[in-house]
């Protein structure tokens, strides 16, 4: 999927554990996520997270996060926050 919409990844990682102590154990400095439950624990960890915006979620109100309604938003924050990804 990511592939055949030219997004690059090093690295993806699925777990059922806490998504917040793995994501500052690995050093993550945006993490992607909608279940509000995985956005607090990742926020409360001090990670920025982009929320991929649905029904259940879209009323939060966190510090360090922003709302996303599809991967262009998310790619165009990261650029105004790190600038443009070298491949």
């Amino acid at each position: 999927w990511f592939e055949k919409y030219n997004i690059p990844v090093s690295n993806l990682i699925l777990t059922q554990d806490s998504k917040g102590k793995l994501a500052k154990k690995l050093g993550i400095d945006l993490f992607i996520e909608d279940a509000p439950h995985h956005i607090q624990a990742i926020q409360n960890e001090g990670i920025m997270v982009a929320i991929m915006k649905t029904n259940y979620n879209k009323d939060l109100k966190l510090d360090n996060t922003f709302f996303a309604n599809n991967w262009y938003d998310i790619y165009n924050k990261v650029e105004e926050l790190w600038g443009s990804y070298q491949y």
